[in-house]
């Protein structure tokens, strides 16, 4: 007798499948649950929030990447005028329990996965998942209270709830790193959990050859992070090379950060060797990737970057080329210095130039720890790897 497939929803997806990075790290984790014999279905209140993946044919339900898709809206695209929001707002909350019980009552719903930054909307679901009776698990991903400076303190109590109690409210929790499974463990003792790091798609780099036509170090990331990108052109100005670096910046943000991020390369000593990128395609991303000398991700010494895992140092593994970081955070935990990294004892512009410096005088060292790096993603942060290990945990919540 055939085993039942396990039907699983993801809901809270607003915005799928995007660019964002929490965004893509749902995509691999459901198209991983589809590889291990379940059905999926991402159901988004709202719509779209970012830039679409070349490939995605922008429809109000369809099926991509082989997972199905629903936009309880009605439209994958944000409306121009606020009354019609306004409107779809209020019927994307009637439509989706209305998708919902249509799919339960088609093959019963077993779980739901949900990523949000709400805890009335965490509380909402627990409560939908009550009235269908299913189980319902939390990705934990970042402190909410640390992702940006909140003013209003309506946002801000939000938050906090969020990072307080959602994960003890939910049936099971998926963390992304082992600061949040100690949290587990401090304020949920005994809640099941499953730590699921970054992921990749490793096939995303396949058929692309080195074919550096210039010498560049990379980062990609926000310009939310501004404080990190004028450490790295600081670090970039005290390095002592010789030799034609430059230093590309692959950002997307706002109007106003991306004056910030002008301001800040103005200040450079060697502001005419950096140049910055912006909404690339995901293959024009990868062959930067690629053809990049060395790839970087300083992880700050504060709370906020204990708590989070860059979706980007799994991209950079992938890739084959070397990651130079810091030592905090999930750094710790998987890599290894002048091995799978080039890592800094501290967050020092001067000792993170002193390491570019080092990985620039040595291709040797630079190839070699790229490609340990690569086998290590291949090792740890694979997508395929987590698709039978997260339906077995969803299962071992019925019991």
């Amino acid at each position: 007798m055939s085993e039942i497939k396990p039907h699983i929803v993801f809901l809270g997806q607003d915005g799928y499948p995007c660019g964002l990075a929490e965004i893509q790290k749902i995509r691999l984790i459901a198209r991983s649950l589809v590889l291990a014999g379940c059905d999926v279905t991402i159901v988004n209140r709202l719509w779209i929030l970012g830039k679409c993946p070349d490939n995605f044919t922008a429809e109000k339900s369809g099926t991509f990447e082989g997972v199905d898709y629903t936009f309880a809206c009605g439209t994958p695209f944000r409306p121009h005028r606020f009354i019609e929001r306004t409107l779809r707002r209020i019927i994307s909350v009637l439509n989706e329990i209305k998708i919902l019980w249509r799919l339960n009552k088609k093959r019963r719903i077993e779980s739901a996965i949900i990523s949000i930054g709400s805890f009335w909307d965490v509380l909402y679901y627990w409560i939908i998942s009550r009235l269908f009776s299913f189980t319902i698990v939390l990705t934990i991903t970042e402190l909410f209270t640390q992702m940006r400076r909140i003013k209003n303190p309506i946002i801000y109590f939000d938050a906090w709830l969020v990072d307080k109690f959602a994960f003890r409210i939910v049936d099971g929790n998926l963390p992304i790193n082992e600061f949040f499974i100690e949290r587990i463990k401090t304020y949920r003792k005994g809640k099941p959990y499953l730590k699921v790091p970054v992921l990749v798609d490793l096939s995303r780099f396949d058929g692309i050859k080195r074919e550096p036509y210039e010498k560049y170090l990379l980062f990609c990331g926000s310009l939310a992070y501004l404080e990190v990108i004028k450490f790295i052109i600081n670090a970039f100005d005290y390095c002592h090379t010789t030799d034609e670096i430059f230093l590309y910046f692959v950002v997307n943000g706002s109007p106003i950060h991306f004056l910030g991020l002008k301001s800040i390369i103005s200040n450079s000593k060697r502001r005419g060797f950096i140049r910055v990128f912006s909404n690339l395609s995901e293959q024009e991303l990868s062959r930067l990737y690629v053809n990049a000398y060395a790839l970087l991700i300083p992880i700050r010494p504060n709370l906020q970057d204990k708590a989070r895992f860059p979706h980007k140092i799994g991209e950079y593994c992938a890739s084959g080329r070397p990651i130079i970081t810091t030592n905090y955070g999930e750094i710790r935990t998987y890599f290894e210095h002048s091995k799978t990294a080039i890592i800094t004892s501290s967050y020092s512009e001067t000792e993170y130039a002193n390491v570019i410096d080092l990985t620039l005088s040595n291709s040797n060292l630079a190839d070699e720890v790229g490609m340990n790096g690569k086998h290590l993603a291949e090792k740890e942060f694979d997508y395929k790897l987590y698709g039978e290990k997260i339906k077995h945990f969803i299962r071992s919540l019925r019991k």
